[in-house]
């Protein structure tokens, strides 16, 4: 990118399009490492404990509510959209097993929320650009 920059015939969209494609690697089947499978396990996992909190304690569910989208970001944000969407899946496996199907709308709104925001923050999106997408 730095060279393409030096170079005064290389029009600016060249550099926007090499950038983008290095923040959005083209999403296709590929062999997680061992840490990618057990980060995102281990965050889906939580994203489910708060899901069962908020269904069954009487107190806190807003709060944890606000939490579930912050765990997918930070999957995105750590390990990739492909990481993010794999715990997406683990996620909504366990909660269909266990709360059933009507639970999940509910978690693909939250994860989905979360998967944008990681998407967004990891491509450095303005404020109001993601406010405006969201």
């Amino acid at each position: 990118m730095i060279k393409n920059a030096q170079r005064t015939d290389v029009p600016a969209s060249e550099n926007v399009v090499s950038s983008v494609k290095h923040v959005f690697p083209e999403l296709r089947a590929r062999r997680l490492t061992a840490i990618e499978i057990a980060e995102g396990a281990l965050l889906a996992d939580i994203a489910v404990v708060f899901q069962l909190f908020i269904r069954y304690l009487p107190v806190g569910g807003s709060f944890l509510q606000l939490l579930v989208p912050v765990i997918f970001a930070v999957i995105v944000l750590r390990r990739g959209l492909y990481v993010g969407l794999m715990s997406l899946c683990v996620a909504l496996f366990i909660i269909f097993i266990i709360m059933g199907p009507g639970s999940a709308p509910i978690l693909l709104l939250e994860t989905g929320a979360g998967l944008f925001l990681g998407v967004t923050m990891r491509a450095r999106l303005s404020h109001i650009l993601t406010i405006a997408l969201g």
